[in-house]
């Protein structure tokens, strides 16, 4: 695309600013034309979210005015994230080199804009995201209470602590332009229908800085003009209780920029080690017995230690079982041929593209953890969804469990049970069973992978988990399943 033809679609979302846009509008006309000298055009993309005032009204008549071209489109009634989220799709529909978004309160300066522009051409290789940061070298952070300053600051100290990683200096601010391709990006892989409040703004952020590359603007930050801060304790608390999600995906971001995730070609050492424990794999399927039922598609059936026992149950009609790595694909088929009794069993060798038919459960048993792109795969997966199907996920659990044996085992991730239920319900599915499981198992995962450095299981340590650990864990489970344990199992169910 040639200079001359770059466009800048800038989003926002209103409610109840009538008395702001005038001026705001009036600023954005004179960014549009000093953007011009930098041969870039701008469009407007208002998402109103249920404005009780005459705000649609003065956004028209002052566009009109100004000569500027806006789009005002009603929200979802959601709050900031949807309709931030709303209006992003719509830019993606236009023809933008870059997409911005900002608050229409008047607190940030478009003028501005052109700075933020600017960094894309002046930095190399050129950012994913350029933020206008209030916490720079001659940046101004005026008009705002004592309390919002601690909850800006706080925030940058919590995300950071979070997520370990270097974050955008700024990383709460809604005054921000980003490359189209970040933006889809992010809405295809994230799922943001889950997002309230003022979430969506960090973990654009978070999502940017452990994938892809940022600079960083310093900016005006001015007082309101009028009105009154729509930002709420509630929001404060639900963005809060968001942290230790938002710091796992982060390292799950982080690996994915790594070659192949920095895994070994295809780890098999710890997985055919736990395939051998009998009473561990008979707990797993009973932990999930109860969820199961009908035709079964089982998503990555590894060598058959679960698909078997699957078959064994009273509530399973059929089984199709999918496994992606030829040689376990092998001993998968192998152990089917050697069962007898039990419902029918399809082993296919694929990913879950290898089937087109539909099922009353699919499972991912500790398999859900080696698949790279997830929140596409679940989506992937609702194809396969009989109406009232159920959706079972079982896998490793808390981010600050990850260790060495889980990168050799291909691990991208470890679950927390409000990420999974987060990932399903993006997906279409109700949860009706989210827990964790083997909390004593978490505490010896811990002792030996984080702190003691082990990196595989002799035969000795694993009959120690399964005649020791494991029952203990079976009676303490119930006191800890909403919030401690090695595994995680949730459960979602479509709709009839």
């Amino acid at each position: 695309m040639s200079a001359e033809q770059r466009l800048l679609v800038l989003v926002g979302a209103t409610r109840n600013e009538a008395r702001n846009i005038p001026m705001v509008i009036a600023d954005l006309a004179q960014a549009r034309d000093e953007m011009r000298e930098l041969e870039v055009d701008l469009e407007l993309i208002v998402i109103d979210d249920a404005s009780t005032d005459d705000t649609v009204k003065r956004l028209h008549a002052e566009a009109e005015l100004r000569g500027m071209r806006v789009q005002v489109v009603e929200g979802p009634g959601r709050g900031l994230s949807q309709a931030i989220t709303s209006g992003l799709r719509l830019a993606l529909e236009t023809k933008a080199t870059c997409i911005g978004t900002i608050d229409f309160d008047g607190q940030h300066d478009p003028v501005e804009l052109s700075l933020l522009v600017a960094a894309f051409d002046s930095n190399n290789p050129r950012p994913d995201c350029v933020f206008g940061s209030r916490f720079l070298n001659r940046s101004t952070f005026t008009g705002v209470s004592p309390m919002r300053r601690v909850l800006s600051h706080g925030a940058r100290f919590a995300l950071r602590v979070a997520t370990r990683t270097r974050l955008p200096s700024d990383p709460t601010t809604s005054f921000r332009v980003s490359s189209p391709e970040t933006v889809r990006s992010f809405l295809d892989e994230v799922p943001v229908d889950e997002l309230g409040g003022y979430e969506f703004f960090f973990w654009f952020a978070v999502y940017v800085a452990s994938r892809g590359t940022f600079a960083d603007v310093p900016i005006r930050f001015r007082p309101r003009l009028a009105g009154a801060s729509k930002m709420h304790f509630h929001q404060v608390l639900a963005a809060a209780l968001t942290l230790r999600e938002v710091g796992g995906r982060a390292r799950e971001w982080q690996r994915m920029r790594l070659p192949d995730g920095g895994f070994p070609v295809y780890p098999t050492e710890y997985l055919d080690s736990l395939g051998e424990l009998d009473g561990y794999n008979s707990w797993i399927v009973d932990s999930f017995a109860s969820f199961v039922r009908g035709n079964v598609l089982e998503v990555g059936a590894g060598t058959g230690t679960v698909t078997t026992r699957l078959a064994q149950l009273e509530s399973v009609t059929s089984i199709t079982a999918i496994e992606p790595d030829p040689a376990r694909w092998e001993s998968l088929a192998a152990a089917v041929a050697r069962r007898s009794g039990g419902c029918p069993i399809t082993p296919l060798l694929g990913t879950i593209d290898a089937t087109t038919d539909t099922f009353d459960t699919v499972l991912y048993c500790n398999s859900a953890e080696h698949i790279r792109d997830i929140v596409p795969e679940l989506r992937a997966a609702a194809l396969r969804c009989a109406p009232g199907a159920r959706r079972v996920v079982f896998g490793p659990a808390h981010e600050a469990l990850y260790c060495e044996i889980d990168r050799l085992s291909g691990h991208w991730r470890r679950f927390v049970t409000t990420r999974l239920s987060r990932d399903l319900r993006a997906a279409g599915y109700e949860v009706v069973h989210a827990q964790y499981l083997d909390p004593v198992g978490a505490v010896a995962y811990f002792a030996g992978g984080r702190v003691g450095g082990v990196s595989s299981l002799s035969p000795r340590l694993l009959w120690i988990f399964e005649r020791v650990v494991l029952p203990i864990s079976r009676l303490v489970t119930p006191i800890t399943r909403r919030f401690m344990g090695k595994n995680v199992l949730v459960v979602g169910q479509r709709a009839p």
